[in-house]
């Protein structure tokens, strides 16, 4: 480069990474940009030493993480009850957590540019692919899931999930890089820009040859493969946003979003404020028989996200001690079909991790729930052909639960959230942006709905379907006729999803390994000396 890349240069260069990671974001309207979101920090990597490489992707880590779950502290000062310096302290903590990979992936680059092997583009892609996607984190996320609002780009995600097009995203901004860096010393990189106008073509070839096979089959399709379901979205508010509703008022707000649904359409209620039993409780709380009066005074099914138990010694259910973040199917009649217990609890606000060990942490977060974790795959059977796979809250961003879903019959995802605790930030944008690649990952249909905005039906390609997305801070009813595509499209991820971790596993370890039997050899990738 015709320029030292120095600390100074580096530090602007990693800065204007953050920026285009921020800019390209859900719900900006900017995600084209993730197509060169990363590339000012693959030219901040070049020439690195370990230690400063592991410094600039902590950096670069950290930046984008703090960018991407800065609101978290909202809905820890609203949800936990914590102080304002105590959210900060968690969210920031957090943030670094996540950015451990990045730092991995930096100090990688510094090794690798020792052993002079520097990182090319297509190594890029592997190394930063799999440390990213095998970290074990406690959210989902990376540049790959803003381009959730470009079905095109998205499609292979059926091949290889979020790891793969996280994978193309990296190769991609490497390849600019190296074009880049090549123009600023007046060479022009023909097998580079081949490589990249042929990285492009196929992906974006396989997004239309998918997008127009899903499209054939919707169109040719039995009335018997849709099924309607409507989201109802109350924008409960939550505590200190506004005054909370009695009983009678919400219960009467929820049977007129509910008797606005089409009839035989499956209603879906979400996770509100003050949460509500779901009605097995004999002689219950005082919500305790709101949500079966509900299906049953608006004659419609209805799905809805609630609190159930497990009764005490001696069978009472005065003294029970077991308590869960449930989601329940009630039929028209008003009867309890089936329960569905959360299984992945969100840590500090759910359920307090090491408190039987550390008592003292329950005043230190006093507003955690105690609730235990369900067991096993519950599905709900909607109809002929219709088996719901459901979710609540952020349990939609991990595969493995809708894996296991789809693997017992389950050939339609509801995800039942409430966004409201993080206030008008991107957080509800940014879950939806996590949840829709679940539908094109296992072709099926994605149905979100929330308590305060950007619930959705998606279709098994990917696309929102025109107009279903609702409107942030409203309440609103929206329905949709859901195309359930079965087995037709056949997506590869299911199937190889298990041995994804363990195939990138041997392959950075086989390069790791011929990186240190080379210590001479030339760098087919970006030249550490330039």
């Amino acid at each position: 480069m015709p320029f030292a890349l120095n600390h100074t240069w580096r530090l602007i260069l990693v800065t204007c990474a953050v920026g285009l990671f921020a800019a390209s974001s859900p719900g900006t309207g900017l995600s084209w940009l993730t197509w060169v979101a990363m590339l000012p920090f693959a030219l901040a990597m070049r020439g690195v030493r370990p230690l400063c490489g592991l410094a600039w992707g902590l950096a670069y880590g950290l930046g984008i993480w703090l960018v991407a779950i800065w609101w978290l502290e909202i809905g820890l000062m609203a949800w936990v009850n914590i102080p304002a310096w105590s959210a900060r302290g968690l969210t920031l903590l957090a943030c670094l957590y996540h950015a451990l990979p990045y730092a991995a992936f930096g100090l990688v680059c510094g090794w690798m540019n020792r052993r002079g092997r520097a990182l090319g583009p297509l190594r890029a892609a592997l190394w930063l692919g799999v440390l990213v996607s095998l970290f074990p984190g406690l959210f989902d996320g990376s540049l790959a899931h803003h381009l959730f609002d470009q079905p095109l780009f998205i499609q292979m995600a059926d091949l290889g999930g979020a790891p793969l097009l996280l994978f193309l995203v990296v190769l991609v901004n490497w390849l600019g890089a190296e074009l880049l860096a090549g123009l600023l010393r007046r060479r022009w990189l023909w097998s580079r820009a081949v490589a990249l106008a042929l990285v492009v073509a196929v992906v974006a070839g396989y997004g239309a040859l998918r997008l127009n096979q899903f499209r054939a089959l919707a169109a040719a399709a039995a009335p018997d493969r849709f099924v309607s379901l409507t989201v109802l979205q109350p924008n409960v508010p939550v505590r200190g946003q506004g005054p909370e509703p009695v009983q009678a008022a919400l219960e009467a707000r929820a049977l007129a979003l509910a008797q606005a649904a089409p009839p035989g359409s499956v209603a879906l209620w979400p996770e509100v404020p003050p949460a509500l039993d779901c009605g097995r409780v004999p002689g219950g709380q005082a919500l305790a028989s709101f949500l079966p009066g509900l299906a049953a005074k608006a004659g419609r099914p209805v799905i809805a996200a609630c609190m159930d138990y497990e009764p005490g010694p001696g069978g009472s259910w005065l003294f029970s001690e077991a308590q869960y973040n449930a989601a329940a199917f009630y039929g028209p009649e008003g009867g309890i079909r089936a329960v569905y217990r959360k299984r992945k609890l969100f840590p500090f606000a759910e359920y307090l991790p090491l408190e039987h060990r550390f008592p003292w942490l329950r005043d230190l977060f006093p507003g955690a729930e105690h609730y235990r974790p369900g067991g096993g795959v519950v599905l709900f059977d909607l109809g002929p052909g219709a088996r719901a796979i459901p979710t609540l809250c952020y349990e939609v961003l991990f595969p493995g639960l809708i894996r296991q879903g789809r693997a017992a019959g389950g050939n339609l995802i509801i995800n039942l959230s409430d966004d409201a605790w993080f206030g008008s930030s991107q957080a509800a944008a940014r879950h939806l942006s996590l949840a829709l690649l679940r539908s094109v990952e296992f072709r099926v249909p994605l149905v979100r709905a929330t308590n305060s905005g950007l619930g959705a039906h998606v279709a098994a390609s990917g696309e929102i379907m025109p107009g279903s997305l609702t409107p942030a801070f409203k309440a609103a009813t929206l329905s949709r006729a859901m195309f359930i595509p079965g087995a037709d499209l056949r997506p590869l991820y299911p199937l190889i999803a298990p041995w994804l971790p363990w195939l990138g596993l041997v392959l950075i370890a086989g390069d790791a390994l011929l990186a240190r039997r080379s210590r001479r050899g030339r760098a087919k990738g970006f030249d550490p000396a330039a």
